[in-house]
């Protein structure tokens, strides 16, 4: 987005290709380092975090997998 700065990013379903998990990122003015923000899947909170949700997204595509058999 150019006027907020954020990258987004979608995870798709690669059967329907629709968005199972959503994060943006952005840049700290303070600190410069990238931020990545995602809403838990558990909890429904936004939370704010130094490093990309890998562990979660892999959390919700091995459900998505379990679903498919």
């Amino acid at each position: 987005d150019p006027v907020t700065g954020r990258k987004y990013y979608h995870i798709l379903n690669p059967n329907t290709g629709i968005a199972f998990f959503t994060y943006f990122t952005y840049e700290d003015e303070t600190t410069g380092q990238t931020v990545y923000v995602y809403v838990d899947p558990d909890t429904g909170r936004e939370v704010e975090s130094a490093s990309a949700p890998i562990d979660i997204i892999r959390s919700l595509a091995g459900s998505l997998a379990d679903n498919l058999i």
